[in-house]
């Protein structure tokens, strides 16, 4: 009787033992991965910082219009088309802000930002969709960009609801290829129109 209860406990003691190790493992993975977490958000800080005078270009009429307003569409009429050295430097410029968003998002693609990204960036991301020139040049050359801007920091409802009317251009965006605009696009650009004076002989 003695035995069979030293038996029952020895086997009791080593599930417990197995279930300690293996939620110890997931503590120490966890508290890993917040600290490679906490390393990545401060290493994309300090990149921000070297983009923040873009950002707020594109957030200020004036200066998104100075800097980008032609370059941009340029680049949407013809790609391949000629740029003035101004305006390369610019569109350079708006690149490397760009591959910023970009490597933030590769980040989140590995699941190591723990929604954090989405919050960070949400602001500026959501800034690429309000300037028309803008909003098409980033859906034709970045368009896991141009999907992502829709949804970061939106509420949970929300972000399922707007990535279901998304998945058709995800589709076709990984059917064609990323580079494929002419495919994948929805619908063509279509400049905007030139304000109309007020007619005053009334």
């Amino acid at each position: 009787m003695l035995d069979l209860i030293l038996k029952e406990m020895s086997s009791t003691l080593g599930v417990i033992g197995i279930l300690g190790g293996a939620l110890w493992t997931i503590w120490v993975y966890s508290r890993s991965n917040r600290i490679k977490t906490a390393e990545f958000l401060l290493q994309l800080e300090k990149e921000y910082t070297n983009h923040i005078e873009t950002f707020l270009a594109i957030e200020y009429d004036n200066d998104y219009k100075e800097r980008f307003f032609s370059a941009l569409q340029k680049q949407i009429r013809k790609p391949s088309g000629t740029l003035t050295d101004t305006e390369s430097k610019d569109i350079n410029t708006l690149e490397a802000a760009l591959r910023f968003f970009f490597v933030s998002l590769s980040i989140k693609w590995l699941r190591l930002d723990s929604g954090y990204l989405d919050h960070l960036n949400c602001y500026y991301l959501r800034k690429l969709r309000s300037r028309d020139e803008l909003s098409k040049y980033v859906e034709m050359f970045w368009p896991q960009l141009y999907f992502w801007s829709e949804l970061a920091g939106r509420p949970f409802p929300i972000r399922c609801w707007r990535y279901m009317w998304q998945v058709p251009a995800r589709w076709r965006c990984y059917w064609y290829g990323a580079d494929n605009y002419e495919k994948r696009q929805i619908e063509p650009y279509k400049e905007p129109e030139e304000p109309r004076e007020k007619d005053n002989t009334e």
